[in-house]
């Protein structure tokens, strides 16, 4: 790769008054953006067909996790992402611990409060998943 590019796109690193502890929030708070949005989005039983506003949903928080993330941290949601580009470019600092720990803390956290919090307020949706009918698929009316 650096034999095509002078350096490798995507390398991410801390923003100027950015430090290591800063960016772990805001790398936490990023994947926890996004884990909750996904997690919402995909739940069979909120009672939505799955359709085109899925996937426009969870890109539409990848793009707001990056206009708000790319100039303070590089916006490294996705740990192998950050932890490949950095070791190509060579640039594996004393704060890349947040690339790796926030995104990794954020998902589990943000997996554990839409598990405990949010998911039991919906009840059996009219769409159940595959899988939840004993493995039986069930045509959506």
């Amino acid at each position: 790769m650096k034999a095509i590019f002078t350096s490798a796109p995507g390398a991410v690193s801390m923003g100027e008054g950015i430090s290591g502890g800063k960016g772990l929030i805001l790398e936490f708070l990023g994947t926890f953006f996004l884990v909750m949005t996904v997690l919402a989005t995909i739940n069979g039983k909120r009672g939505h067909a799955a359709g085109y506003l899925q996937p426009l949903s969870i890109g539409i928080a990848i793009l707001v996790a990056h206009m708000f993330l790319v100039p303070l941290t590089g916006c490294g949601i996705n740990p192998a992402r950050s932890l490949a580009t950095n070791i190509i470019e060579g640039k594996i600092g004393a704060d890349f611990f947040a690339y790796i720990l926030g995104p990794l803390l954020g998902s589990v956290v943000g997996g554990i409060i839409y598990e405990f919090i949010f998911d039991p307020h919906y009840g059996a949706g009219k769409y159940a998943a595959v899988g939840e009918t004993n493995g039986e698929v069930n045509e959506m009316t």
